[in-house]
């Protein structure tokens, strides 16, 4: 006879790693029928089909960064349709968040990823045969689209199949191996652009995303074994719980760090640090590819380093905005000080990349407001904010620096402003989070049908 259900411990470990005595109701009984080395096997390719496929997403997202100064010379592009170029990818990827989440919750990750990786494989193809602005602009806005499930889609999967207590670890996780990408479109995409060429390299990812395809339809699953099906809402009803989402106060206190966060550091990583090396201390191709790798990589280990910092703290909103200060501090060095050592510099940057590892906080802090049954919209909400922001941030900054340069400005003292600007913004959107109500790891959401306390104002 199977043990009686008891309360799971404070922190409990995550279904692969759990016994069958430990695992939340109502899997439990399912699951203790089953072999836990097959179930552990079936979660282990779960999230590595998860992973793998933001890998791809990552890639693509920073892409430009690294080939920007090589496309401007080959295609003439000037920094504000370079700006628009890089960021019209996130505008695409942002656009479709909040109808993908109610996508989402009605018919399920699996489908939804399978047939997005099919859009980005079309949209590889034909960023490699483009001859020109418009032909890119169009495969970039096609990848955005297509990667737009990568994030959320997962993040759902693993709000069903993780408890609650490790949302952030295993949301951190993912985001530190998909981080493999953005280090692929650095050196390595350097190194291929250098011996294949720009085209011959998004030939390659072409063909990996059609892989991965494939990979997500043959082992994902969108719930757990003996988990019950979930009510399938009509329209109507999943609008109004997209409504009681953007209504409610708290996720409006952290949207503004949401569009500023992410985006500060995307803007700079994806886009401007790569023209800013060449332009400003006369880095090779080469030699940008190794910059932009160590700064990905300081980013994918503070990533694994800030995901379980919530629980250690016993907190979500402080270690954000620690996350925050350190952010704002290291932008406005780089804004403020005239004529500083490339060493510096990429230290710096470095730096940033660590410190701006806050976002699976930030995610487990929004998404810990809300009950299951509005999961997918508020991920989406919250992401939508991330990739909007970026989108936002990249167009701006490359209309301030083309119009400063337009204005005579030393190519140094330029981009000093801009990232004075992405300094000032994100300080901004920092002290808007502040008054946001903290969100401890072992709290739990009003249930379904209940009404949550309202925030004081």
């Amino acid at each position: 006879m199977s043990p009686p259900y008891e309360k799971p411990p404070p922190h409990p470990r995550p279904f692969i790693l759990s016994s069958p005595e430990t695992i939340p109701a109502p899997f439990s009984k399912t699951i203790r029928k089953t072999s836990m080395s097959q179930y552990r096997h079936t979660l282990i390719l779960l999230v590595a089909a998860c992973c793998f496929s933001y890998v791809i997403s990552q890639f693509l997202r920073n892409s430009i960064g690294v080939i920007a100064p090589d496309l401007s010379q080959e295609f003439g592009i000037d920094p504000s349709r370079l700006g628009l170029l890089s960021g019209v990818f996130f505008f695409a990827f942002g656009i479709v968040q909040l109808p993908l989440g109610i996508c989402l919750d009605r018919f399920g990750a699996r489908y939804t990823m399978m047939l997005c990786l099919g859009v980005a494989t079309l949209a590889c193809c034909l960023f490699a045969v483009s001859d020109g602005f418009s032909d890119m602009l169009t495969a970039r806005i096609l990848m955005g689209l297509g990667c737009a499930p990568l994030l959320m889609g997962p993040m759902l999967l693993y709000s069903r199949w993780f408890s609650r207590e490790r949302f952030a670890g295993i949301s951190g996780f993912h985001l530190a191996v998909g981080n493999l990408g953005a280090i692929g479109a650095t050196a390595p995409l350097a190194w291929a652009a250098d011996t294949i060429g720009w085209r011959g390299a998004f030939w390659t990812l072409a063909v990996f995303s059609l892989l991965m395809a494939w990979v997500v339809m043959a082992f994902i699953r969108d719930a757990p074994p003996g988990a019950p099906p979930r009510p399938k809402e009509d329209w109507g009803q999943a609008f109004r719980g997209l409504r009681e989402v953007l209504s409610h106060t708290g996720a409006r206190r952290i949207l503004p760090l949401s569009l500023a966060g992410y985006a500060s550091f995307i803007t700079l990583l994806g886009l401007w640090i790569s023209p800013y090396l060449a332009d400003v201390h006369g880095f090779a191709l080469e030699a940008r590819g190794d910059a932009l790798l160590l700064i990905s990589l300081a980013h994918a280990c503070g990533i694994l380093l800030w995901s379980p910092v919530d629980r250690w703290a016993n907190s979500r909103k402080y270690p954000v905005l620690c996350g925050v200060a350190i952010s704002v501090a290291l932008m406005f060095a780089l804004a403020a000080l005239p004529n500083p050592s490339s060493r510096f510099v990429i230290g710096v940057f470095v730096l940033l990349g660590a410190a701006s590892a806050y976002i699976p906080v930030l995610l487990a802090h929004g998404r810990s407001m809300f009950g299951d049954h509005l999961t997918g919209r508020a991920i989406t909400l919250f992401n939508m904010g991330n990739i909007m922001g970026v989108f936002l941030l990249q167009s701006l900054s490359g209309e301030v620096l083309e119009l400063l340069l337009d204005a005579s400005w030393a190519a140094e003292s330029a981009y000093r402003a801009v990232f004075a600007l992405l300094s000032g913004l994100l300080l901004l959107a920092g002290l808007v989070y502040a008054s946001t109500e903290d969100k401890r790891p072992g709290d739990r959401v009003a249930a379904e049908g209940e009404k949550e306390k309202p925030e004081s104002p």
